[in-house]
């Protein structure tokens, strides 16, 4: 992969925000190695965002290229632009690859989601949880830190979703309750002050974003669904099954605020142990 770079000087006292930051991509469209008029040669002490993700390259002489150009805009000008040449038979190869490097930073802003929320989600930290340099984020999310959000709740809610009906399946209502607490102390560890859930985070965005909020009500509906139809099955009422459907997820949720507010997994461990007794309540009285 041949790229270009060209890095526009920042005003003095300008200081570059993630929120002010998008990436516009323009596939197809012709670049020369001469950048736009005032573009300069990249020099000792550039910051060099090349590399979208590493070892993309796919190198070759004597195919057909794909042009195509990714520009990062900050506020009121331009500071990077990007140039990539890709050969079309490396396509499908490299493909794989740039999706891996997609699903790190996803992986990345959602552990960060968790344990910082959406306002202290930063960018620099994503990347480095993430394993990927800073500049690929825009690559690959060109709605920057909002749309890299949005989909890492999503991601989370598609995850949690899925373990919940694999533990329905396999191990029946009673080892789910259980088990949708572990996912959470799972990824914690022996740390309960790290204890947190993404998609909760992106529900605390309402007002300031409301599609962050839209993917939290989504994931949690989805939460909510396979118990209910898991308790219809054992012939509870349809009203009764999602009433208690929504306890739990909102109970779980609950405990782990208040998990993270003591330091202690003992809050969460009451949450699961109050559930299990309200189900076999609700499943003697059916």
């Amino acid at each position: 992969m041949i790229e270009l770079v060209a890095v526009g000087e920042i005003g003095m006292g300008e200081q570059r925000r993630d929120d002010d930051e998008v990436a516009v991509e323009h596939p197809g469209e012709q670049t020369s190695a001469r950048l736009w008029e005032g573009g300069r040669d990249i020099g000792e002490g550039d910051v060099d965002d090349r590399r979208v993700e590493e070892d993309e390259e796919g190198a070759g002489a004597g195919d057909e290229h794909i042009p195509s150009m990714s520009t990062v805009i900050h506020g009121r000008r331009d500071y990077t632009m990007t140039v990539g040449i890709t050969r079309f038979a490396d396509a499908e190869a490299i493909e794989p690859t740039r999706r891996d490097g997609r699903d790190r930073l996803l992986n990345g802003a959602r552990r960060l989601l968790a344990e910082k929320g959406y306002a202290g989600m930063e960018l620099r930290d994503v990347a480095d949880r993430g394993k990927a340099p800073r500049g690929s984020i825009y690559h690959h999310f060109p709605g920057g830190k909002k749309q890299l959000a949005v989909e890492a709740a999503e991601l989370e809610g598609r995850e949690i979703r899925a373990a919940i009906e694999s533990s329905l399946a396999e191990l029946g209502l009673v080892e789910t309750l259980s088990t949708f607490g572990e996912m959470f102390r799972r990824r914690v560890k022996d740390q309960p002050e790290r204890l947190g859930c993404p998609v909760a985070a992106a529900a605390l965005a309402r007002p300031e974003d409301p599609a962050l909020a839209a993917a939290a009500t989504a994931a949690f509906q989805s939460w909510e669904a396979p118990i209910a139809a898991a308790l219809r099955e054992e012939g509870v009422k349809k009203k009764d099954a999602v009433d208690f459907a929504g306890l739990v997820v909102t109970t779980i949720e609950g405990a782990l605020i208040r998990a993270r507010a003591a330091g202690d997994q003992a809050p969460l461990d009451s949450a699961v142990a109050g559930l299990h007794r309200a189900l076999e309540g609700l499943l003697a009285g059916k």
